[in-house]
């Protein structure tokens, strides 16, 4: 979509806008980083309260974004994680004793490798096995928390709570009983969620009447 403005005809030449290729993430695009920042500052002073917007280059188009998401952050949630190797079975045990001499002598496992010709998957199994070679164990990787980050997660919770309290309330507007006057000013009309019963004012009253009577005597049967 190539985006224009049009311009009276003043014998000059127009003056076109370059297009902006739209994103498969259907995010709003900016043509430069600058135009992105722009829109964020005006955005963020005519609305202070939401929470503020990083911008990044896209990896799906040639434009730029803006995400709540701070740099920190989505560069740790895209850098790569080696998986660790499980332990496989131990293999060269001629070797065992050499490699682990090499070991206790504080070579590295590299090293050792070039030394003895054992693969250094074996080698570092046969220093597991040994007690000479400890695992890491691979702790959950945090972005680390600044004030402003938190301040930007907390403005972002409180924002989805508004959003569910004001959905609750509708939802409990919508399946609340619901009495009005009927278009013609002739009648009644009882709504309840989708469902809506029309009565004129006499009928209204022979059902309240009937009504009260049912509920008293299922109210005296409830208490037996």
């Amino acid at each position: 979509m190539e985006i224009g403005v049009s311009q009276p005809d003043t014998g000059a030449p127009a003056v076109m806008v370059a297009a902006i290729e739209p994103c498969p993430t259907k995010k709003k695009c900016f043509v430069s980083r600058e135009a992105a920042e722009k829109f964020e500052e005006e955005f963020h002073l005519k609305y202070p309260q939401q929470v503020r917007q990083y911008v990044y280059a896209c990896e799906d188009c040639p434009n730029w974004h803006l995400t709540t998401q701070s740099p920190e952050s989505r560069a740790l949630a895209r850098s790569p994680i080696r998986p660790i190797e499980p332990v496989q079975p131990v293999r060269h045990t001629d070797k065992r004793d050499e490699v682990c001499k090499l070991k206790r002598q504080g070579i590295p496992l590299p090293q050792i490798e070039k030394q003895t010709g054992v693969p250094y998957q074996t080698v570092r199994n046969i220093c597991i096995e040994a007690g000479l070679h400890t695992v890491a164990e691979r702790s959950e990787i945090k972005a680390a928390s600044t004030v402003e980050s938190l301040s930007q997660q907390e403005q972002a919770l409180e924002a989805q709570l508004r959003e569910l309290q004001a959905k609750r309330q509708r939802l409990i507007e919508e399946n609340a009983l619901k009495i009005s006057r009927c278009f013609d000013g002739k009648g009644v009309l009882i709504k309840k969620h989708v469902q809506t019963l029309s009565l004129s004012f006499a009928d209204a009253e022979e059902l309240v009447e009937k009504l009260v009577d049912y509920l008293s005597e299922h109210k005296e049967m409830k208490n037996e």
